[in-house]
């Protein structure tokens, strides 16, 4: 039995902020775009937008933020939850 916790999907995009603060602004643009309150939250589409993010700074040569994100990403991988980890 493991005590550690796993990310959960819900968990998964505030993992990312984290990381990556740099993508707050347009998080909270695409949530307001697609979601309604009783909505329920499509991680592999929020996934895509994140990406565009990050092909976004890597174009302007800001990778300041890539390093955290890489082990963010990792770290979803090896302690996500099972949907996170397929979706990963």
């Amino acid at each position: 039995m493991s005590l550690k916790k796993e990310i959960s999907k819900q968990e998964v995009m505030n993992v990312l902020l984290v990381a990556c603060p740099s993508y707050e602004n347009r998080w909270l643009q695409y949530y307001k775009e697609n979601y309604d309150d009783s909505e329920e939250q499509l991680l592999y589409s929020e996934l895509t937008d994140f990406a565009y993010h990050f092909i976004d700074l890597y174009k302007h040569n800001q990778i300041s933020e890539f390093p955290r994100s890489f082990e963010v990403i990792e770290l979803l991988h090896t302690d996500g939850d099972d949907y996170v980890k397929l979706v990963y």
